[in-house]
């Protein structure tokens, strides 16, 4: 039986930097298991892993999992919203067996932009690795169970969300 999937898809870097390097990652979940059901407002299976996760390690589900911050020790991931190193430890020591957990795809495509420019004559925007992303979704999608897929973009700032969609859409 044909299944609904939804693809995730975030950016890791600096497009218009030239010394990071720029990575596109789509994770693919099928849709019932990562979506809420807005007919019955019953959380997704995902959701209510994630809640139990954060739980867990934080003593909270009320906050968003942003690596950055987690890293930083930005808040809320700071001892003054009462986050403590054995929080953070926790985390660090269960997420390899929580990812492991889940059930996920992912794509990843990452960019060298000094490589980018050096084998192109006229500059290229990063945003080409939507081109090199799509081949592998294509390769998903061409699966008999796949009966569709829908794909949410990552939301940074409108400028940077403009180039995103223009990207992803002109490749298609």
């Amino acid at each position: 039986m044909a299944k609904k999937y939804i693809m995730f898809l975030d950016e890791t870097g600096r497009s218009l930097v030239q010394t990071c390097p720029f990575t596109i990652t789509g994770v693919i979940f099928e849709y019932k298991y990562a979506v809420d059901n807005k007919e019955t407002g019953a959380n997704s299976k995902l959701r209510n892993k994630f809640n139990h996760f954060k739980r867990q390690c934080f003593g909270r589900d009320d906050i968003p999992l942003h690596l950055r911050k987690i890293l930083e020790g930005h808040p809320p991931f700071s001892e003054s919203h009462g986050i403590t190193k054995d929080n953070l430890q926790k985390f660090w020591d269960t997420l390899p067996d929580f990812l492991e957990d889940l059930h996920f795809k992912i794509i990843s495509v990452t960019v060298d932009k000094q490589k980018l420019d050096k084998y192109y004559s006229t500059p290229k925007d990063p945003y080409v690795v939507f081109a090199h992303i799509m081949k592998p979704l294509f390769s998903f999608l061409n699966d008999s169970s796949v009966k569709s897929i829908r794909i949410v973009l990552e939301s940074r700032d409108d400028y940077q969300n403009l180039l995103m969609q223009k990207a992803f859409f002109d490749i298609l």
